[in-house]
């Protein structure tokens, strides 16, 4: 009789642990799932030509994020956004400057336009959602020519990291304005707060470069 009752207790004892460790693993996957949900950002408003706008003309209402997040050595980058030096549309441009000097020894430079966040704030989630875009293209040009830059899309890490990130190859300019685009197809655009971000280094630029920035944004 003992033996009875000591196994209908041990199998009573592990229907418990199992449905217990049924309705854990089931509530694992709702929070997952409510987690993956969150990290869906507002969703982007497209002009209707079918364009969401990084920068198209300084001040306008229809650019978004700002380029605030200076890394690398950022001491050796100086921004002019109200360059009126030949823009490619509209009355402004913007004229970026890199001397590669070792000030920070870090060897390269990149900004990336995202929300500004005051001290204290960086938690916030700020992800947009892009998945109606296709690509992003933009216009770009150098002062001497054979100037060289990256461009990236996403790829911010922290509480609430971007849902994915894509690195164009290396983009030769030359004196006049030319369109490069980044296919993002196959890019995770659900939750991206880094919606663009522009990168060098002293390998590609060695003596340093000045380079001109315009119409960046994104299509459908």
């Amino acid at each position: 009789m003992r033996k009875f009752i000591l196994i209908f207790k041990t199998i009573f004892v592990s229907l418990v642990f199992l449905t217990t460790f049924s309705f854990a693993a089931n509530d694992t996957g709702m929070n997952q799932e409510n987690v993956k949900e969150k990290l869906v950002g507002k969703r982007a408003m497209f002009t209707n030509d079918e364009f969401f706008y990084v920068f198209s003309e300084r001040g306008s209402p229809l650019d978004h994020k700002v380029p605030c997040n200076w890394m690398g050595d950022f001491k050796c980058i100086d921004l002019f956004q109200n360059c009126r030096d030949n823009p490619q549309t509209g009355e402004f441009c913007m004229r970026w400057k890199y001397i590669p000097e070792s000030m920070q020894e870090e060897g390269w430079v990149g900004v990336y336009w995202q929300t500004y966040h005051k001290s204290g704030e960086t938690q916030m989630r700020d992800g947009v959602d892009l998945r109606q875009a296709k690509k992003i293209t933009l216009w770009a040009r150098g002062e001497q020519g054979n100037e060289k830059i990256k461009i990236k899309v996403g790829g911010l890490g922290g509480r609430f990291p971007d849902s994915d990130q894509k690195t164009s190859d290396v983009l030769t300019l030359s004196k006049d304005w030319q369109q490069f685009s980044v296919n993002l197809e196959d890019v995770d655009m659900s939750f991206i707060d880094g919606i663009f971000c522009w990168l060098t280094d002293k390998k590609m630029n060695p003596d340093g470069c000045v380079f001109y920035l315009d119409n960046i944004r994104y299509e459908k």
